[in-house]
């Protein structure tokens, strides 16, 4: 299985400093063309070697956010060990933040991947075109919040290791 361990910069000085990073907000900043950025939320994440586990179902991160935000969140992926093919590497549908919020998410029901993904609603005309993020261990890559992402089973022999760092900008609203 996935480890998640959420929130670990609040138990660990290193990790708040690591994601603390003023590099981080500045890339972001640049990115987004945002004046603030805030981290919100954080989770280390853990992918163990072998091959049969750690399958995450393609999803938008929008999807489980709509009860806290409305406006722009969006994530940053920090790799912590070289992320390779084989260590089953996060996934993007290429031009997917363009379709709209699913409003029914499904990522873990399925085991079937490809099933999963026939079922994804998405204009007639859009292709899928899967782009995986193949980073060395320091390397960040953003995604949009409704950017539809997921991840295959790491068939390698170590532990995909990463952190999943929660962004919002001025242009975001923290919901009640």
């Amino acid at each position: 299985k996935l480890c998640k361990i959420d929130q670990p910069h609040l138990s660990d000085l290193t990790i708040r400093s690591f994601i603390s990073h003023p590099e981080i907000g500045k890339w972001a900043a640049e990115v987004t063309g945002a004046e603030m950025i805030q981290v919100w939320a954080v989770q280390l994440l853990i992918k163990p070697p072998g091959g049969s586990l750690g399958h995450i179902g393609f999803h938008q991160d929008m999807q489980h956010w709509t009860t806290w935000f409305k406006g722009e969140v969006f994530t940053a992926w920090v790799a912590v060990t070289d992320v390779r093919a084989e260590s089953g590497p996060m996934t993007f549908v290429k031009g997917s933040h363009k379709w709209g919020l699913n409003q029914n998410p499904s990522f873990f029901r399925d085991a079937d991947h490809d099933a999963q993904v026939e079922a994804i609603p998405r204009p007639d005309e859009a292709g899928w075109e899967e782009v995986p993020a193949l980073i060395p261990s320091g390397a960040i890559s953003f995604h949009h919040r409704l950017t539809y992402h997921g991840s295959r089973a790491n068939r390698s022999d170590t532990a995909r290791r990463s952190f999943a760092v929660h962004l919002r900008t001025e242009k975001s609203e923290a919901l009640d």
